[in-house]
């Protein structure tokens, strides 16, 4: 796979070269490393400032021996080159992915506040992190996404612009009149694939009429179906987390898969909520 270096068309040793020989150490000291490193290492950065948009990380170990013949040797792990002017993103719950030194990475697993997805992304200034992170706090970060060449992608359809332009079909729908959820599901899937039965819209559907019957609006998706789970939907979580991977591939590489398993579920778990749903609503009409 191609590195930021190459993609930028920059000579990756002279930029590494410049970050070893004039960049400024830093000790990383996050919680993380603790249990990687012995007594006599440290995991230290060399970070260089190319100019105002970039940056470059040099990360190394460091072992050196406390011994009467003091002896000190550095191991390269890696050179990592960063814009600092990407878009701007808020996180939480970031997770690690490191699990030795032998097989050093800066890869970091960490959750999207406005919408609940999970990001995985390379954090290059690592070594600027604070020891601990806190749990319940928002971190802003700014990501970056090098390419070769760039594919525009067809403009998508909402959810919502459907519903509006079928806004009594839909009233029908939620009440369980089959003709009208069959036509609503052919106009969506005249739109995007991913309105397919079994597909990203039936849970996305389900979310929207569960606020509804509730008088409650939630501000992600992810937040509904984790109400949703605690209600009595096991599993929907793992099922639209699935979806969104198989959505993302479709969008970003051009893979297209179809898991009949996963769709099968999904289908099952909607035809569900109906049910549940229309039952909720008849409980409300009666009160």
């Amino acid at each position: 796979m191609d590195d930021s270096f190459s993609i930028l068309g920059l000579n990756k040793e002279e930029f590494c070269s410049l970050a070893e020989e004039r960049g400024q150490e830093v000790e990383i000291t996050h919680f993380v490393f603790e249990d990687l490193l012995d007594s006599q290492e440290k995991l230290l950065c060399k970070k260089f400032e190319v100019d105002e948009n970039f940056g470059v990380y040099f990360y190394f170990l460091r072992k050196e021996s406390r011994s009467f013949f003091s002896k000190r040797e550095d191991k390269p792990l890696g050179c990592y080159m960063a814009y600092k002017n990407g878009a701007v993103y808020t996180f939480e719950d970031f997770n690690f992915k490191i699990q030795s030194l032998e097989e050093f990475t800066l890869l970091v697993e960490a959750v999207e506040i406005s919408t609940g997805n999970s990001f995985f992304f390379e954090l290059c200034n690592l070594c600027e992190l604070p020891e601990r992170l806190s749990s319940d706090s928002e971190h802003s970060v700014n990501l970056s996404l090098y390419a070769k060449e760039v594919k525009k992608l067809e403009p998508l359809v909402h959810f919502d612009q459907v519903a509006d332009e079928h806004r009594e079909i839909l009233k029908l729908a939620v009440k369980g009149n089959e003709k009208a959820m069959e036509k609503l599901e052919r106009e969506l899937c005249k739109k995007e694939e991913k309105y397919r039965k079994g597909g990203l819209v039936d849970i996305e559907f389900a979310g929207y009429i569960y606020q509804i019957l509730f008088r409650k609006p939630i501000s992600t998706t992810y937040k509904v179906l984790e109400e949703m789970e605690k209600e009595r939907f096991k599993g929907v979580l793992k099922l639209y987390e699935k979806l969104r991977e198989k959505e993302t591939e479709k969008k970003l590489f051009g893979i297209k898969t179809d898991d009949k398993e996963v769709r099968e579920n999904v289908r099952k778990f909607y035809e569900e909520f109906l049910k549940w749903a229309e039952g909720r609503l008849e409980v409300s009409l009666k009160m």
